[in-house]
């Protein structure tokens, strides 16, 4: 068995630690509302009622919610920083190749 050490609580470490997974959640969370305002937009666009198209965030963060439920079954079997790795670059390259495109 490996020789972990963990984050003691109350330390330093371990505030720092909290700070950046509060500042994470308000990333995530951030990016699912910021196309609240354009709704209306989207909802002409594609010929919506706002309804309709206010689904465009709700389904969002069904999704969201469902593949965190899925990721924290799944997250003991990996290791943590290689995964966190994974997922910084893979977001980093799927950004990358979407400002490469003429429309989206």
């Amino acid at each position: 068995m490996e020789n972990r050490e963990y984050i003691k609580t109350g330390s330093q470490v371990y505030w720092r630690t909290l700070f950046i997974i509060f500042l994470g959640s308000m990333a995530a969370f951030g990016a699912e509302y910021c196309v609240q305002p354009i709704i209306p937009v989207i909802a002409s666009s594609f010929g919506l009622n706002a309804v309709q198209g206010s689904l465009a965030v709700s389904l969002g963060l069904v999704g969201m919610s469902a593949a965190m439920l899925l990721i924290a079954g799944l997250a003991p079997r990996f290791d943590r920083k290689l995964a966190t790795a994974v997922g910084l670059i893979g977001s980093c390259n799927t950004d990358y190749y979407a400002r490469l495109q003429r429309q989206f």
